[in-house]
C-alpha cells in the first residue's frame, strides 16, 4: 500500500472516513458480543449496556453515511481506481482488474 503523503488527495478523505467507519464497527461489535456473552451466562444486559450499543450502532450509521458521501465525492478515474486498490489491500478483498 501507498505511504499517506503518495495516496491522491482527493482519495483521502475517504479513506479517513472508512477508517472511522472500521473502528465504530469494531466498537459496536466488541459490545455486542459481550453482551451476547453475558445473555448466554444468564445475565440480563443493563440498561447502560443497551442505552451504549444504540449509541454505538447511531455512531456508526454516521460513519457510513460519510464513507459513502466521501466516496462519491471520488470522480476522477484515476483517483477512484487508486481509492478501491487502497480498500482492497487494507481488507484483503480482491481487487478487479481496471478496465479499459
Amino acid at each position: 500500500m501507498a505511504a499517506a503523503e503518495d495516496i491522491h488527495e482527493a482519495v483521502r478523505p475517504a479513506l479517513a472516513a472508512y477508517e472511522s467507519m472500521r473502528r465504530s464497527k469494531a466498537a459496536y461489535f466488541t459490545l455486542l458480543n459481550d453482551i451476547d456473552r453475558k445473555t448466554r451466562d444468564g445475565e440480563a444486559p443493563s440498561l447502560a449496556a443497551s442505552l451504549q450499543l444504540e449509541r454505538l450502532l447511531g455512531a456508526h450509521t454516521g460513519a457510513v453515511r460519510t464513507f459513502t458521501a466521501a466516496m462519491a465525492q471520488v470522480t476522477e478515474p484515476a483517483a477512484r481506481e487508486e481509492l478501491v486498490r487502497t480498500l482492497s489491500a487494507l481488507t484483503g478483498e480482491p481487487f478487479p482488474p481496471a478496465s479499459t
